[in-house]
């Protein structure tokens, strides 16, 4: 199996683990801590902790990230949805 299947499943599976989190606080806890994972790799990268950063893909971080900014995007739309519709008489 190459690398990038393995990524992309994991991708898959974070993705649809995500999808199922209707609780924004959460959401927002791992978004930040992913971000402090961000920070702390340009940190290892500006004094040249080469093993660490070797650890850690950028990359993915950002993807994952990007999931997360969709899933909470997807969830004010819905709570947007409601309350227009909750306001409209029909």
């Amino acid at each position: 199996m190459s690398s990038w299947t393995i990524r992309r499943e994991i991708w898959s599976s974070f993705s649809q683990a995500i999808n199922d989190i209707k609780d924004r606080k959460q959401l927002n806890e791992l978004r930040k801590a992913l971000e402090s994972v961000k920070q702390y790799y340009n940190v290892a990268r500006l004094l040249g902790y080469d093993q660490l950063l070797q650890q850690i893909d950028v990359a993915q971080i950002a993807t994952l990230l990007n999931i997360i900014s969709r899933r909470l995007l997807t969830l004010s739309l819905m709570d947007k949805t409601r309350r227009v519709s909750q306001a409209v008489p029909f």
